[in-house]
């Protein structure tokens, strides 16, 4: 019997896809973790959470810069209106109409400056709301930076538990591998390749158990008659026939 076709080599290719389905499953899992999805979830919620904290924070700007404006105007006619009294008080304006166009421009400035008054007063109060709204959405996400960081843990601590076990799996497909002909060894890569990582099955009954074909009859006697290791008709893997003891699982 030749060395490729031997029970031996049959049992080693059957382990070594047993490695590669655990080593898949565990990839799969880790990129799979509900810890990772959680932290992107998590960091989505943030990202929306900042664009309000910003629209806050812009609201906020907004609002004191027309506080200092309208501050700023309701000086400036303060000072126009002590000029002005001071003009009628120093007894300097004697005409008649003189003094009445300054008293009707003192109303004038008056109105004007007790409308600003009430309109600073009232973006005083919008601006005292969205303070208060930044600092709930700050609060809102350092509680949110703060679970990003405890899932995080979470995860390289799950993570590094299925990593290690990867890599514990990986040296022993190293080791079996490398005990493997070449040419059989090439032929069962190609074909995991091919085969979504399943590149060898064995005979269950008169199934393959990697594409769960049943075979004619004469098919499955033709293969008991064979090598331990022959090639499902069906999918075209390797196909483990017949090991001693029934080794096979």
């Amino acid at each position: 019997m030749k060395q490729a076709d031997s029970p031996e080599t049959a049992k080693r290719l059957l382990e070594l896809q047993e490695l590669d389905s655990n080593i898949m499953r565990l990839t799969k899992r880790l990129e799979d973790m509900p810890e990772k999805r959680a932290i992107l979830q998590t960091r989505k919620k943030r990202v929306e959470v900042d664009a309000l904290l910003q629209k806050a924070k812009l609201l906020s700007s907004r609002l004191e810069k027309d506080i200092s404006r309208l501050d700023d105007e309701c000086r400036s006619l303060g000072s126009r209106i002590d000029t002005e009294q001071a003009k009628v008080m120093s007894g300097s304006v004697t005409n008649p109409k003189e003094l009445v166009a300054i008293t009707r421009e003192m109303d004038s400035l008056k109105r004007r400056r007790d409308k600003l008054e009430v309109d600073e007063v009232i973006l005083m109060q919008k601006a005292e709301k969205a303070t208060a709204q930044t600092a709930v959405i700050t609060k809102a996400l350092d509680q949110l930076a703060k679970q990003e960081e405890d899932q995080k843990a979470q995860f390289v601590e799950v993570g590094s538990k299925v990593q290690d076990e990867t890599a514990r799996l990986t040296v022993q497909r190293t080791r079996i591998a490398g005990s493997l002909p070449a040419d059989i060894l090439a032929r069962y890569d190609e074909i995991a390749k091919a085969k979504g990582g399943v590149a060898i099955g064995h005979l269950d009954g008169k199934s393959c158990s990697a594409c769960r074909m049943q075979l004619p009859a004469e098919e499955t006697e033709k293969l008991h008659k064979g090598p331990a290791l022959a090639t499902c008709p069906a999918c075209r893997r390797m196909l483990v026939v017949d090991l001693p003891g029934g080794e096979v699982e």
